[in-house]
């Protein structure tokens, strides 16, 4: 009978082990707590092209804006690094041949390759950015099948690329081949909003910014206060760690407000955490607003958090003018930043250099 009880204790040791080594495989958790804070004045380098930008992206040796206005003629302008002169224009607006619509850029693209994809047309569109012009390199068409687009596209290594394919129902992380056009892996869900919510759940409460530098990625979630950092290895996308909440804030939905509400609609009162994403080789820079989506536009987000890949907080820097977006050259250990609705003609340049 004694033996009894002491084969099913060395069972119930055994499961507890069990247990014990599947929770140390779980991601780590890493505490927000930055040693260093570091305050940065930008330089304004002003712009004589008439655009209205809404988004800067970077190559190996150019800085490129892209002109948001219905109007555009031309979506892509190219300036050079690090003095900020203007060469030229491409991504023609329109529906011929070699025309585009509604591009949305792939980032992180190898050397001064600047790629995206249309959304109008299904079309994949590669340039190679030159001090006098883009060359437009390949073209491919991949129409979509069920109704999910490609967002957040970030160009990994090996045709591989790691992306958000979503609607305004669901949303997921997925690694891909864009080249022979299909997939790889996918992330699960960190949150079951679309269970918790039911009908009104919306894709944008656990929307998300990923970025990717070689083989590491990260993702930044727009009204959770959520950092998670990962590996893609083998044609696999695994999370290692994360800071912030566990659990997502209880939201206010796509609602009309009560009479004498600050906004119109609920969801304005929602906080914004992160409004943009950039990493490098040696970290990732997360873009910290912290106020509600109704103020974004008045406010913009003035704290740039730098993480190390392994997630450990590294350094924060202090903007004293707010960004709406940027990019970072880290060896010249410079930010560009962009700001429409405060300086619609310039570019923000922050030195950091300690």
């Amino acid at each position: 009978m004694l033996s009894i009880y002491i084969n099913k204790g060395y069972i119930v040791l055994s499961l507890l082990l069990c247990l014990c080594v599947c929770s140390c495989k779980q991601e780590k958790t890493i505490e927000k707590n930055f040693a260093v804070s570091q305050k940065l004045q930008p330089s304004l380098k002003t712009l004589q092209e008439i655009i209205k930008f809404g988004n800067i992206y970077t190559t190996t040796d150019y800085l490129v804006l892209r002109d948001v206005h219905s109007n555009a003629t031309d979506f892509f302008y190219v300036y050079s690094r690090p003095n900020l002169k203007f060469l030229y224009s491409f991504g023609h607006r329109g529906n011929g041949r070699n025309e585009y619509l509604m591009p949305t850029v792939i980032k992180n693209m190898p050397s001064n390759q600047f790629a995206f994809r249309d959304h109008a047309t299904d079309n994949y569109a590669t340039f190679l950015l030159t001090d006098s012009t883009a060359i437009l390199l390949n073209e491919t068409k991949h129409p979509v099948s069920d109704g999910r687009f490609f967002w957040e596209i970030n160009y990994v290594a090996n045709q591989q690329y790691f992306l958000k394919r979503s609607n305004s129902r669901l949303s997921t992380r997925e690694l891909w081949n864009l080249d022979d056009y299909y997939s790889l892996d996918k992330l699960p869900n960190t949150f079951t909003l679309e269970k918790e919510l039911g009908d009104a759940y919306y894709t944008e409460f656990d929307d998300c910014w990923l970025s990717v530098s070689q083989t590491s990625f990260a993702v930044a979630y727009f009204f959770i206060n959520r950092l998670e950092f990962g590996k893609i290895k083998n044609g696999k996308l695994k999370l290692n760690g994360f800071v912030g909440v566990t659990d997502a804030p209880d939201f206010y939905l796509f609602e009309e407000a009560k009479p004498g509400g600050k906004y119109k609609y609920n969801v304005d009162d929602n906080v914004v955490y992160y409004e943009a994403l950039a990493s490098t080789p040696e970290g990732v820079y997360a873009l910290y607003s912290g106020v509600p989506w109704g103020d974004l536009e008045k406010k913009h987000s003035s704290l740039i958090e730098f993480y190390s890949w392994e997630g450990k907080p590294i350094k924060q820097f202090i903007l004293e003018e707010p960004l709406s977006d940027f990019v970072v050259d880290e060896n010249r250990k410079l930010i560009y930043g962009i700001n429409p609705d405060s300086h619609e003609d310039a570019i923000l340049v922050f030195n950091y250099n300690d």
